[in-house]
């Protein structure tokens, strides 16, 4: 196999779905919606998608969001909350380690003609990069996260099939999140979705972090849809919503995205019970994988609440080359809204 590796604009956006379909690790973070989603949210962002071509066959991507401040630029795949990037591969190919190192090495390329101050690849917890093709590369392996998941059954005829999967203090907390005979259901008016992202906010600024605004949720449902791509649930108890999850969906795998408590039910253990219903709900539908997102490893409280639900560790690394770090800082001090949703360096 002879592997070149051209750089295509968004208009080869399209493209992307089907090899990612066809990857050993498809996650929704591959697809043409999700990009479209960063596209879309970013400010000033462009996309630089590196393909590798067997002949005229394209067997893989990288995606590469680009984006400019001062005028030095930086490049991730891919941005935003926790979205995973790096290659995708066809699963057909006979050595697919031989066409990933080709596109690390492209972006390496890329980065060093656009004089980036940074290149960062987070790389799909489900199909690691191999050490050796990092360091062909000339590539560094800066940060890491734990990746979380949970293998959900095939076959669940009650509630008490999906518990047997979950430690016994989150049994405990369905069950008593059922006591309060909370109704869950399926929506996909806008007024829901402007109450999820209330209580977010809400529960994210005490927090003393970063809430996803209402354009985020619009933008995201405008390129992966509510009832296909997405799913938002809420939970209602005496008609009121107290609890609500949105999600991702792509090929077998869920993504937990953004789950809310009301402050008032939180224990009453009403989101415990929500996201079992949902996970029945999905199960029933044939979603295999539930995927928890990354935890930072000094989050002990985010993390045992997610490996209670069953939930095994996929660590995943923040790859890339930081070429001036000290610049980045200077910018990032002169500037502090210089490229948002962008991983630059370690903090």
């Amino acid at each position: 196999m002879t592997v070149e590796v051209v750089v295509w604009d968004d208009r080869s956006i399209g493209l992307v779905d089907d090899i990612n379909r066809s990857s050993q690790a498809p996650l929704v973070y591959g697809t043409s919606g999700y990009l479209k989603f960063l596209l879309s949210l970013v400010p000033g962002v462009s996309l630089r998608n590196l393909v590798a071509v067997d002949g005229e066959r394209p067997v893989g991507f990288l995606p590469l969001l680009e984006q400019s401040c001062q005028n030095f630029t930086v490049l991730n795949s891919l941005p935003f909350y926790g979205s995973h990037g790096g290659p995708s591969v066809d699963s057909s190919i006979a050595d697919p380690d031989e066409v990933k190192a080709a596109l690390l090495q492209a972006a390496m390329k890329h980065a060093r003609e656009s004089r980036a101050l940074s290149l960062t690849i987070i790389e799909n917890p489900l199909d690691p990069l191999d050490d050796q093709v990092i360091h062909d590369a000339a590539l560094d392996v800066i940060d890491d996260r734990i990746g979380q998941f949970t293998k959900m059954p095939t076959d669940v005829e009650g509630i008490e099939d999906l518990l047997a999967l979950f430690h016994q203090k989150t049994r405990n907390a369905v069950r008593k999140g059922y006591l309060t005979n909370q109704m869950v259901r399926e929506v996909t008016d806008i007024g829901s979705l402007q109450w999820l992202q209330e209580v977010h906010a809400d529960a994210i600024g005490k927090l003393g972090g970063r809430a996803k605004s209402m354009p985020v949720f619009d933008k995201l449902i405008e390129h992966l849809p509510l009832g296909k791509l997405s799913r938002l649930y809420i939970g209602y108890v005496n008609g009121q919503p107290v609890s609500g999850l949105l999600v991702l969906l792509f090929g077998r795998t869920v993504e937990y995205f953004t789950p809310v408590v009301i402050e008032e039910y939180k224990n009453e253990q009403v989101l415990s019970a929500l996201i079992a219903e949902v996970m029945r709900y999905l199960i029933a539908e044939g979603y295999e994988l539930w995927n928890w997102g990354g935890t930072w490893r000094n989050q002990e409280g985010v993390y045992r609440f997610k490996s209670r639900f069953g939930a095994m560790d996929h660590t995943y690394r923040y790859i890339g080359k930081v070429f001036d770090e000290q610049r980045l800082r200077h910018i990032k001090l002169s500037d502090p809204a210089a490229f948002p949703y962008f991983y630059l360096y370690r903090f």
